[in-house]
């Protein structure tokens, strides 16, 4: 039999350990790596890891597939001229960031325009396809074209994929986008869901605090393929968007309709629109 000294020690031993444990660091959320991006660098030879050896172009952007925490900064009053697409997926808790450093006007993403797939894809000025936790903010996006077609300034989509988490995007100025006033599904911010064979949504998805003017034919809108109930009849059975939120943006100049929330799960409650719609339409 231990005596009561005894188990008075070992029970002061284990309240010891307990409270050494309890201040060891949790496991951190990935840290990630700073890229950036200088439309006035001589070329693409830097690591992109600082501003003294930041990339030049988006095509190295576009080759590389970046993790958790990772954020791809922009120079504040560079331009840029094609698709930015860049690869990879962050996790809960550590999105990628594409956002801007330094003083001045916003980088400017000009499309050029890049005209959309027939299915909705492509088409944009900025293009994220199969991807979940991204940040995308404080950047200028452009994409006029010759003539107008389909087309984006910003596509987010998810196709034949399942659920999608988390895309954020905020303090975007996106103006010039002359698609074509017949077909909703272009213009100037689209979150979609596509595909045919797997159903698809989005959760989490925030767009808030953007500008989006001189946009044919609809300023922001979310939209699925997956819609099957009450009459109307696309890609597959019902599969609503969740947990959407859509706030404080500035729209005007836009040739159809401002903003357009379509594939939300549920009563209204489950979406909030608070923004300044100011419908100019342009005949």
């Amino acid at each position: 039999m231990y005596s009561a000294k005894k188990i008075f020690t070992i029970f002061a031993a284990i309240l010891m350990l307990l409270s050494f444990l309890g201040t060891l660091p949790k496991a951190a959320m990935a840290a990630g790596t700073i890229y950036y991006v200088d439309s006035s660098r001589p070329d693409d030879s830097g690591d992109g890891k600082s501003t003294a050896t930041a990339w030049k172009s988006l095509t190295k952007v576009n080759a590389t597939t970046f993790v958790a925490g990772d954020q791809i900064l922009f120079k504040s009053g560079g331009t840029w001229t094609g698709q930015l697409y860049p690869k990879g997926s962050g996790v809960s808790g550590s999105p990628i960031t594409l956002s801007s450093y330094g003083s001045g006007s916003k980088p400017l993403i000009n499309g050029n325009g890049l005209t959309m797939n027939a299915d909705g894809s492509g088409g944009s000025a900025v293009y994220l396809y199969n991807q979940e936790y991204w940040e995308i903010m404080n950047l200028e996006v452009t994409n006029k074209g010759t003539t107008a077609a389909k087309r984006l300034g910003v596509n987010v989509v998810a196709s034949d994929y399942g659920t999608a988490n988390y895309i954020h995007i905020s303090n975007l100025t996106v103006h010039d986008v002359n698609g074509i006033n017949t077909d909703k599904k272009n213009g100037g911010i689209a979150v979609q869901a596509l595909g045919t064979s797997v159903s698809t949504k989005w959760n989490d998805v925030k767009i808030e605090g953007n500008t989006v003017y001189t946009v044919d034919s609809t300023g922001i809108q979310t939209h699925s393929r997956w819609m099957n109930r009450g009459g109307m009849v696309d890609s597959g059975p019902w599969s609503g968007f969740t947990n959407v939120l859509i706030q404080y943006n500035t729209v005007y100049d836009i040739g159809r309709d401002g903003i357009l929330v379509r594939g939300k799960l549920g009563s209204c409650h489950s979406i909030q629109c608070r923004s300044s719609c100011q419908y100019a339409f342009r005949r």
